[in-house]
């Protein structure tokens, strides 16, 4: 639940390739906000039925690295690209949430997803790298050493 006082920051279906723009934000119920978001792409799906939704008191790069761990842990290893690409993901985003982050790691998380979606044979390898790519589409500061 997101208090009054607090803004939206990131409603994103976690597995959709077409994450919500974040201009859609939900306020409240009372104030006539609904899902799926009036002027929302037809077509557009919300992943596996979920949302997660953020407020402005979340730390973005926690999330993420949360995130990156929950894939590498299901990743069932059957194929490379999503076995090996969801751990380096996964290592990417825990060094960034720990205020390390590389000159290079923002450029390597666009090249290993590149990767992931075009060779995993399964949707989850396609989907792991799409949250961390959404949020580096809106705030590249994150990434940033």
């Amino acid at each position: 639940m997101i208090a009054v006082c607090q803004q939206l920051r990131w409603p994103n279906p976690p597995a959709s390739p077409d994450p919500l723009p974040v201009e859609l934000a939900i306020t409240s119920p009372a104030a006539g906000a609904v899902f799926p978001f009036p002027g929302t792409v037809s077509g557009t799906i919300a992943g596996a039925g979920t949302v997660i939704v953020l407020d402005d008191t979340s730390d973005l790069r926690q999330v993420l690295a949360r995130i990156g761990s929950f894939f590498a842990h299901e990743s069932c290893g059957k194929c490379y690209p999503c076995q090996m690409g969801t751990q380096r993901q996964a290592e990417l985003l825990a060094r960034v949430a720990r205020g390390e982050a590389r000159p290079t790691d923002a450029a390597d998380l666009v090249e290993l997803a590149g990767v992931m979606a075009d060779t995993s044979i399964c949707g989850l390898g396609q989907a792991a790298p799409m949250a961390a790519l959404n949020a580096y589409q809106h705030w590249p500061e994150l990434f940033s050493p």
